[in-house]
């Protein structure tokens, strides 16, 4: 049997050769948990999302049933990360166990074409719930037509207008020619209290934190790109909360985005920039600038799902440098009955260089920077220094008054 894909799923499937779709999520733990018991409970999870034990097939926009299980014991040696990815003919989710000195670590790996990283947060949290003793029918069903969140809009056009093909940004990357490329996972974190601190201050300025990042972020890459009149990034949004109520799973691709555009350098004080960004954003969500990423997708006209996806291509194109903002990792609902999470962080897809993508996340009140590259060592360190290079912008804001 075949389940038919959203047609939200096109977006992902827009640039497979520059960037693959996909989603991913390390847990931390006192101990591993119990394979037997959590195969168990991805049986259950398949009752409700039969989906995620499916291949994809770009030609129909649907999920086909595949034999290749979703859940791997793997090696300490083994960089995990480095898979080959290949969710047209393996499981939408692909969940690695490792045992690492007395702890473990579980890193899932999933399909962006199946879900977006909200999505997957919740799938998470309702595998470890079935994990602990919950029935598939106490989740109950998920959610999947997504027209229910798009006609909770209250406007299907928006009155402002923000370009999606801008000219694009750079970062210095060595050239990796000749050298041999792998995958990693960086990350650098802010520490409690620099995120507490972070937060007051732009509170007291009536600022948001996704403000503060989104302008530490365009800080850093306006130093790169000098030329630059304006810093322009898609900065994605979860239209999940448009919805009046919204009970349940609802495990899907449901993100938009805005494209804010701001004129600022890295040289002017960082509460400025902040403000440029907080006008803008304040100025695209009043007019749900968004909608304008999703248009073709909004359309009542029948159309071939290559001339949706000739349309997606407009609005909604794969960025060569882009910003993901992940919000916080419920640690409450994280914890298996005999392993306890210590420490967790999720990312996006992995970049090629010169490919960049920077992605924050909270857990525990610590603010996780993270970036997946595909690149030489050399390109690995260069991202890593990134991040602490974009780390150092957000605390010069903790230095102003």
């Amino acid at each position: 049997m075949n389940y038919p894909a959203q047609k939200s799923s096109l977006i992902h499937t827009l640039g497979f050769k520059r960037v693959y779709p996909s989603v991913l999520i390390q847990l931390n733990l006192t101990q591993l948990p119990q394979v037997k018991r959590l195969e168990e409970a991805i049986e259950k999870l398949i009752e409700i999302l039969p989906q995620i034990a499916c291949g994809y097939d770009f030609t129909e926009n649907c999920f086909y049933p595949v034999t290749e299980k979703i859940l791997q014991v793997i090696d300490t040696k083994v960089n995990i990360y480095d898979t080959e990815l290949d969710f047209l003919h393996q499981p939408q989710v692909k969940i690695y166990l490792r045992q690492q000195g007395d702890t473990g670590e579980l890193i899932m790996m999933g399909s962006h074409i199946f879900s977006d990283a909200s999505g997957f947060k919740q799938l998470l949290y309702a595998l470890i719930a079935l994990y602990n003793g919950a029935e598939a029918s106490e989740l109950g069903e998920n959610q999947w037509e997504i027209m229910d969140v798009y006609r909770s809009f209250k406007q299907k056009t928006s009155s402002v207008s923000r370009s999606d093909l801008s000219e694009p940004l750079n970062l210095p990357f060595a050239s990796n020619q000749g050298e041999k490329t792998y995958k990693m996972a960086n990350r650098i974190t802010l520490s409690v209290e620099e995120l507490v601190k972070l937060k007051a201050h732009g509170k007291q300025r009536g600022f948001s934190l996704n403000d503060s990042l989104l302008a530490g972020y365009m800080r850093f890459l306006a130093k790169y790109n000098p030329t630059h009149s304006e810093i322009q990034l898609a900065c994605p949004t979860d239209t999940r909360q448009f919805l009046a109520e919204d009970k349940g799973l609802r495990i899907g691709n449901y993100t938009a985005r805005y494209n804010p555009i701001v004129s600022l350098t890295h040289h002017e004080p960082f509460w400025q920039s902040v403000a440029k960004v907080h006008e803008e954003m304040a100025l695209l969500k009043r007019n749900r600038e968004f909608i304008e990423s999703i248009q073709p997708l909004l359309s009542d006209s029948a159309q071939s799902l290559d001339e949706i996806r000739a349309a997606l291509k407009q609005t909604y194109h794969p960025r060569k440098i882009s910003y993901t903002n992940m919000m916080t990792i419920d640690e409450k609902r994280l914890n298996f009955e005999d392993a306890q999470v210590v420490d967790a962080f999720m990312s996006g897809s992995f970049r090629k260089t010169p490919g960049y993508q920077v992605c924050f996340n909270t857990f525990r009140q610590q603010l996780n920077l993270v970036c997946t590259v595909e690149g030489s060592q050399e390109n690995q360190r260069q991202a890593m220094n990134y991040l602490f290079e974009i780390k150092q912008e957000l605390l010069t804001g903790l230095e102003e008054e």
